[in-house]
């Protein structure tokens, strides 16, 4: 019995060396493996981030063109109102103008008809008097032919 626990001992010391070189080896064989997956992956997570970075880079340029085409329609717009703004602030000053000549027409013929109307009573006064006149001058007129036409009538018969 002491044989066999002294053989025993013996081949574990025995073997120990390869043991150890063959777990040397099996953790060398691991390490080299957790290596070469560390690798792939950081591989692969540094091709995800350049391909998501290049994603952001890419969406970023398509927002700044987008900016950029919006700033230029807005600039177009503005533009365009302005001109628009001008264009009707220089047909209101036409038209204010305009409002002004005929307002001033409007006063002179005003002015006019108030003088027009100032004249027809002016005549319309004188008509009257002038026709009274005529109609006194006629009564006038027909009492002085009474009176002469009786002595004419007496002396020639």
């Amino acid at each position: 019995m002491d044989g066999g626990k002294a053989g025993r001992r013996r081949t574990g010391r025995r073997h120990p060396a390869a043991l150890l070189e063959q777990a040397a080896r099996l953790a060398g064989a691991c390490w080299a493996e957790a290596s070469a997956l560390a690798a792939e992956r950081h591989t692969a997570v540094e091709a995800s981030w350049a391909q998501e970075r290049k994603d952001k880079d890419q969406e970023i340029s398509e927002l700044v063109a987008d900016l950029d085409q919006a700033s230029a329609e807005k600039d177009a717009a503005a533009t365009a109102h302005a001109g628009e703004i001008t264009r009707l602030e220089a047909q209101r000053g036409a038209l204010e103008r305009q409002l002004a000549v005929i307002g001033k027409q409007l006063e002179d013929s005003r002015e006019a008809e108030r003088a027009a109307a100032k004249e027809a009573a002016d005549a319309a006064r004188k008509l009257a008097t002038a026709e009274v006149r005529a109609s006194t001058l006629e009564q006038v007129h027909n009492a002085l032919l009474q009176r002469v036409s009786p002595e004419t009538k007496g002396a020639g018969e």
